[in-house]
């Protein structure tokens, strides 16, 4: 057994690491394709498959997989479709097995991508079926279309047939992926198939015909029908069903085929009732920092809809790079909009997508709104939200167009709400979809950077879960940095008006806009076991200057490596820790997510397909080895407590990340009960001199809580909170808190992890502790000091509760030097449930 750290922990997890890429995918990638005749027979191949198409039926009679050496014959594939024309009585058309046609039938046989073209003619109407195979694609795509004479008439869509998948002897594995989309995978032996339609509306009927019966739709002069694809799968060790990660593959590489840019950043500034609009006076800032931080776009805007948006609509009317703005666009927002011009900056806004995708007329609109925009000069963005559609073939059909619309003129797309529920294969019409809500996670975590970071990983893990971990982890939608802007009034102003308003809901993770000076670079570094398209939410204005410049290169980094950082594999995942697989062909990243507090040793038995010796070296939080391995071999990784640790298989990485050395936390260990006491004891690091140097002079010393202060604000302030407001506080929130005159906290006991010139002993209760009960008190070294709680608003005012409790012990520590903790009032064991932290980093 090798390790790459030997660290002492208190916490371990086990897991069996594999490839998430089949090897053999990328070396059979290198064959050509092919198209040729042979006998009555068209065969279309690469080195993954051979089709075999009877050429006067037009249907798959047979594919043999080059993954397994098997044939496999299918029984009764058909596709075809019902319409009438220009009003006219219904033509029905259909191939079969029982069928044969005097079909055309031309082939391009080309190494890059070869294809079968069989047109015919049936009731006034061109029926052209066309398959394609790529040289890097394991599945075959036919396409059918149908065409009238003249491009005005109308044809009206009755039924359409797809296809079918049986194999004789086969098992049936039908996957459902989504409120439609039911790709079908039949194994037989250690092999088998897979197919399905590339569009999410359909059904499938009892002998596994996949088609739209009521489809009702008409178009003028052409119709193209959504692919079907059939593809070869294979056994891989260590999935959960035969034909998983194959499969899995094939929809990563669907959506990579028309992904815009590999990897994107953007600061959401404008999200919340009160975020900032372009022409407030704070914007120009926000572009700064951005530039400063390599961030690429941000998206103006408050409200459910963004002013931001309008904005960009009208300079897309008259010219982004017009001599002279419109009127009603102030001097602020056009010296905003004209320094991203200079700086590349791309803006963007919210859009509501709740809308009638089954009117034409809307999706026309909505169409020409996104390219005016491009065609403005202006490079802008579109954030869609709350998405939502009628379920019809007409609806869909208007959404793919305006998505397509929106992904080929803008420079990048992506949709909050809604959308994931349809599955994987809507997700390739926006770069990222964000899958659920995030009501309900835990909170009680000490950074704020890091809850929200678990937040949104809690709703990707249980929407991954209802689909088989098949989702292309990339495409779904992860914030970085806390939300702050929702439901309290506080805005982007230098000075920062310091408000603290009842309640900061436990989804946003935070409701008070300080730097988190201890989970801000980790939750960073942690998107990019995921995905390589950031979205930022809060970024403090006075950020300071080291972890803007960490952002920067980090960003820098994944654009670097986006090609490795796109594959993963969960090889395993629960609410304590998660292991993320890059590696394909025994080489990529592995990413080891320790979501707990304390130390964490990984134990990972590398099942990862290599052959002979392979190099390992951990490139995060810092630097280590390399250290040569063989396959089969366990390796043993340490990681720090609400942390991650990124490792480099054979030289895969361009470059590497910046690193991101800690001591902290540091575990209470050593645990035993005294009496009615619990006693432990914790090695301090010698970081005086960092904590000195580490003091903000610009964080305010108190909070005030608005609605506590009714009485004296204007009227509009007033007006605020009655609309807003929640109601005064609760008298034990606010005495666990001491506030002063019924209005006033002090700063560090609301936002401790802005303060990265004190060292905190965290204690996490394994069941909250209502706010009326008795908090456990705590000595160190003999001294007391005193608890204070970080609450969970989210039951509301009377059931709230106590998930930490955290006490400055910066003057009571023991610097370079051991040091005991004794905990009164537990009846559990802390092991595991206390810790020391800081955000003091070494030199």
């Amino acid at each position: 057994m090798s390790t790459i750290s030997d660290s002492k922990t208190l916490h371990e997890s086990t897991c069996n690491v594999y490839e998430a890429v089949p090897g053999r995918l990328i070396s059979l990638q290198k064959n050509g394709a092919f198209a040729r005749r042979e006998g009555g027979d068209v065969l279309l191949g690469n080195g993954f498959l051979t089709v075999r198409i009877p050429a006067e039926k037009g249907i798959i009679a047979s594919v043999t997989s080059r993954l397994t050496d098997g044939e496999y014959p299918l029984a009764g594939d058909t596709f075809g479709f019902a319409a009438s024309v220009a009003g006219a009585k219904g033509t029905e058309w259909m191939a079969g097995s029982d069928t044969n046609r005097d079909y055309a039938v031309a082939l391009s046989d080309n190494a890059e991508r070869s294809a079968a073209v069989f047109t015919t003619r049936e009731g006034g109407l061109a029926i052209t079926i066309t398959y394609t195979l790529d040289r890097k694609r394991f599945w075959v795509e036919r396409n059918l279309a149908i065409a009238a004479s003249e491009p005005e008439t109308k044809i009206t869509m009755c039924r359409l047939v797809y296809g079918a998948l049986t194999v004789s002897g086969g098992k049936i594995n039908e996957l459902k992926l989504g409120k439609f989309d039911t790709p079908r995978l039949v194994t037989a032996g250690n092999g088998g198939l897979f197919a399905g339609v590339g569009w999410w509306f359909y059904e499938v009927d009892k002998d596994g015909v996949y088609q739209n019966t009521k489809i009702e739709y008409e178009i003028a002069g052409r119709f193209e029908a959504a692919p079907w694809y059939v593809g070869v799968l294979a056994a891989e060790v260590g999935e959960p069903f035969t034909g998983w990660l194959w499969y899995k593959n094939f929809l990563t590489m669907r959506k990579r085929e028309i992904d815009k840019q590999p990897s994107w950043s953007y600061w959401n500034v404008g999200w919340g009732q009160w975020g900032v609009e372009m022409d407030d006076p704070v914007a120009h800032q926000c572009v700064d920092l951005a530039t400063r931080m390599g961030i690429r776009g941000i998206v103006f805007g408050s409200g459910a809809m963004g002013a931001g948006v309008d904005i960009v609509h009208r300079l897309a009317r008259q010219g982004v790079r017009a001599a002279s703005f419109q009127p009603n666009l102030s001097s602020v927002a056009e010296n905003t909009l004209r320094k991203m011009l200079d700086l590349g900056v791309v803006s963007g806004g919210l859009f509501s997508a709740g809308r009638k995708w089954e009117d034409p007329k809307t999706v026309k609109e909505l169409v020409d709104q996104v390219r005016s925009i491009a065609a403005s000069g202006f490079p802008a963005a579109y954030a869609g939200d709350f998405f939502e559609t009628a379920d019809s073939f007409r609806a869909h059909r208007g959404i793919a167009e305006f998505y397509g619309a929106a992904r080929e003129a803008l420079v990048y797309t992506e949709n909050h709400l809604g959308m994931a529920t349809y599955g994987p294969q809507f997700q390739r019409e926006v770069a990222v979809n964000h899958p659920d809500d995030i009501c309900g996670f835990d909170t009680a975590h000490f950074s704020v950077d890091w809850a929200t970071m678990l937040g949104f990983r809690h709703s990707r893990r249980e929407w991954q879960k209802k689909y088989q971990y098949l989702m292309p982890e990339y495409g779904l939608y992860y914030y970085v940095t806390h939300y702050s802007n929702w439901g309290h009034p506080r805005l982007y102003t230098d000075p920062e008006p310091q408000q603290f308003l009842y309640p900061s809901y436990a989804y946003c993770g935070i409701g008070f806009n300080f730097h988190d000076r201890f989970g801000f670079r980790d939750s960073v570094a942690a998107v990019s076991a995921f995905s390589p398209y950031y979205v930022l939410g809060y970024l403090d204005l006075k950020m300071p200057r080291e972890d803007v410049e960490f952002v920067r290169r980090w960003l820098e980094w994944v654009a670097k490596n986006a090609e490795v950082l796109v594959p993963a594999r969960i090889c395993m995942e629960d609410d304590k820790a998660c292991v993320v697989s890059k590696v394909c062909c025994g080489k990529g990243p592995i990413f080891l997510l320790n979501y707990g507090p304390g130390r964490r040793t990984f134990r990972l038995a590398l099942r990862i397909g290599a052959t002979g010796g392979f190099e390992i070296r951990q490139v995060y939080p810092t630097l280590h080895g390399p250290e040569t391995f063989h396959e089969g071999q366990t390796l043993e990784v340490s990681v720090g407590g609400e942390s991650l640790a990124i490792l480099d298989v054979n030289k895969s990485l361009e470059s590497f990340p910046p690193v991101n050395p800690a001591e902290f936390p540091v575990d209470v260990a050593g645990w035993e009960k005294q009496g009615q006491d619990w006693s432990g004891g914790f090695y301090m690091p010698q970081v005086r001199s960092a904590l000195a140097a580490s003091a903000d002079s610009s964080l305010p010393r108190d909070l005030l809580s608005i609605e506590q202060d009714y009485e004296n604000l204007d009227a509009a302030g007033k007006k605020q909170m009655d609309a807003q407001g929640k109601g005064k506080l609760p008298d034990n929130f606010m005495q666990a808190y001491s506030f002063r005159d019924g209005k006033l906290v002090e700063t560090w006991k609301i936002a401790p992890w802005a303060f990265a010139d004190r060292v905190w002993l965290v204690y996490r209760p394994a069941r909250p502790l209502p706010l009326s009960a008795t908090f456990p008190s705590v000595r160190v070294n003999g001294k007391p000091a005193r608890f204070f709680p970080r609450v969970n608003y989210w039951s509301g005012g009377k059931d709230w509760t106590a998930v930490l409790f955290f006490a400055d012990v910066t003057e009571l520590c023991q610097y370079g030097r051991a040091n005991t903790v004794t905990l009164t009032g537990s009846d559990e064991n802390p092991d595991g449930r206390c810790f020391v932290i800081s955000a003091a980093r070494p030199d």
